[in-house]
């Protein structure tokens, strides 16, 4: 029998990745991901901005005059996109007619639309900027409705997270649910800007949590083997998720219908609390033992594993055993300012932030960015999300190959090359710059999913739950101010590229400064964690070449391993900072509370 040292190790003898848990993983938590694109990439359609409108004039119309002679005759005229077009902004004041005529005043200035403005219905029916005028002097209004929805993430996450540790995944999961089916349907009935706002608000600190809690609750399921293989899977879903709400959103023109579709789409979702589990590992951390071993005992019979009856007999032993321990090992407290006492993690950790920052930030941008592009926003949409799935594909493959650091700064350099490249193209050359657009979107996926696994490499153990939720709320920032970013195309329509691009060239600099962590184990202690990457040249910084001893499969399988060296040897740290690794695998998640302890 398999000498038990780590929960891994019980969950290897019922069968971490058999046929229980990939019923899990595809059939209910793969839905379960489903609310975080639905209601939050359908706003991308409801406060869509229609592609063209003008003031209204009542007289004109009337008159029943056509809209093509009243944008060429009746308003101003001015340069817009590298072409004259009528002004959306701006009438004049008086205008002159008889029983033939129609024409404005020779000596009146144009003003500001006094009476509202006439918007093309040709893509949309109505949205929020339709339904609310949020355009010319109002047009910022569009833009803050996606950042407040980012900043309720921000909150969101904290909240949701001290509820999943203390009541555990599935209780959480289906109030998320439940709280976001409710404000989503209140956005719909929404009778003015501020009360959508409000409701974005509350149904933003939703989306990404319930996201992550899917994501996290797979990889409690499983053992540490599948961990990569988790992330490409559930980065898929989400991918098909946004593709489903593009579909949702092309049949449903009306922000109204759009919001109620999106809540009552995912009703069928409550259906799966009988088969929702419950993270084996939480039920460990509380001391739930009866039903960590039903859990174990029913993923036994399905995966097909028998059981020893030593195995059997000595379980509750065990699993307090191990409850135990990790207990033992959380004695000595850690919070996230330990990331940032020593010079080294201290580097690391802040450049960490800024490449995440950078991923997030661009990785929304462009998502508020490519519909703007051509009288077709859902098939632009659509076209975002597909280039999405390569990166999927291939991602393991590069880096496991190339390494961390140079498929993380390729990655940045070739997003920022394809941004900035943008800048040299006319405004009016739609496709050309449609295309750069999605070529960014591809590589900076890439760069996003090297992003999170250099998190998990990096952070020790002892804190990196701490510095996960760090690097999200950081990285949060930068999914709220991206809509102002996107904002400026109003004045250049190259200017978002333009700042994206810029962005992630100075990530690809920044990245080259984190160590490479192919092929070596990951950090437990925070000794372990200063140590890696500690001495590197600046030959070795600037190179995108594999260290020596990382260059072939064995010779990585041998470096594998040298930070479980004892913490007294040659320890750089003070004694205050020294803890052993905890017996419980690096794949625990511990508790899901993105509060990290210290965190002001």
């Amino acid at each position: 029998m398999t000498k038990i040292e780590s929960f891994d190790d019980v969950l290897e003898t019922v069968g971490s990745w058999g046929k229980y848990q990939k019923l899990i993983v595809f059939l209910i938590l793969q839905p379960a991901l489903f609310p975080c694109a639905f209601n939050s990439y359908n706003a991308v359609f409801m406060a869509a901005t229609p592609s063209d409108y003008w003031c209204r004039l009542p007289l004109a119309e009337s008159a029943q005059l056509n809209e093509s002679f009243i944008k060429r005759y009746l308003l101003p005229q001015e340069l817009r996109e590298g072409r004259l077009q009528h002004s959306q902004c701006k009438a004049y004041p008086e205008l002159y007619h008889n029983e033939t005529t129609f024409q404005p005043e020779n000596s009146s200035l144009p003003v500001d639309c006094a009476e509202g403005w006439k918007y093309d219905q040709s893509v949309y029916k109505d949205t929020v900027v339709v339904t609310f005028d949020l355009v010319c002097d109002r047009s910022l209004l569009s833009a803050a409705s996606f950042a407040i929805a980012a900043v309720g993430g921000i909150v969101g996450t904290m909240f949701w997270g001290i509820l999943a540790d203390r009541y555990g995944r599935k209780i959480c999961y289906f109030s998320i649910l439940m709280f976001q089916t409710i404000f989503s349907l209140a956005t719909g009935f929404a009778p003015n800007y501020w009360w959508y706002c409000a409701c974005r608000f509350f149904v933003g600190s939703t989306t990404a949590f319930i996201y992550s809690l899917s994501y996290l609750l797979s990889v409690e399921l499983t053992g540490p083997d599948t961990r990569s293989l988790l992330s490409v899977i559930c980065s898929a879903g989400y991918t098909l998720s946004v593709c489903v709400i593009v579909g949702i959103a092309s049949a449903a023109r009306s922000w109204q219908l759009l919001s109620f579709v999106s809540a009552l789409s995912l009703l069928p979702l409550f259906l799966l609390w009988p088969f929702f589990p419950e993270s084996p590992r939480w039920l460990l951390l509380n001391g739930r033992y009866r039903e960590l071993q039903d859990y174990l005992r029913k993923a036994a019979r399905i995966n097909g594993k028998v059981l020893s009856e030593d195995f059997t007999r000595n379980l509750p032993r065990t699993l307090r055993n191990l409850n135990s321990s990790s207990a033992d090992d959380a004695t000595e407290k850690h919070s996230t300012w330990d990331l940032f006492h020593t010079p080294h993690m201290r580097k690391k950790t802040l450049t960490l932030i800024f490449v995440n920052f950078c991923n997030h930030g661009v990785f929304t941008g462009i998502n508020l960015y490519a519909p703007g592009f051509g009288d077709n926003p859902h098939l632009n949409s659509l076209f975002s999300g597909l280039v999405e799935f390569p990166p999927y594909i291939f991602a393991t493959f590069i880096c496991d190959k190339y390494g961390r650091r140079a498929s993380i700064s390729a990655g940045l350099l070739l997003a920022a090359a394809s941004a900035l490249t943008a800048v040299g193209v006319p405004e009016t050359a739609a496709t050309s710059l449609l295309l750069l657009t999605l070529a960014t979107k591809f590589f900076i996926t890439f760069t996003f999913m090297l992003g999170e696994l250099l998190e998990e490499e990096i952070f020790p153990t002892v804190v990196r739950a701490e510095g996960a939720s760090l690097t999200i709320i950081m990285a949060s920032f930068a999914g709220a101010a991206s809509p102002f970013v996107v904002y400026l195309r109003q004045d250049l329509v190259v200017l978002p590229l333009a700042i994206f691009g810029v962005l992630c060239f100075a990530a690809a600099i920044a990245s080259l400064f984190l160590p490479e962590t192919l092929g070596i184990e990951l950090p437990q202690t925070l000794a372990d964690g200063e140590r890696i990457g500690k001495n590197m040249t600046w030959g070795e910084i600037f190179s995108w070449r594999l260290p020596k001893n990382l260059r072939s499969k064995a010779a990585r399988q041998a470096h594998s391993g040298t930070f479980t060296e004892s913490w007294n040897k040659n320890s750089a740290l003070p004694l205050e900072y020294r803890s052993r690794p905890t017996d419980l695998d690096q794949t625990e998640p511990g508790l899901l509370s993105p509060i990290p302890e210290g965190f002001p």
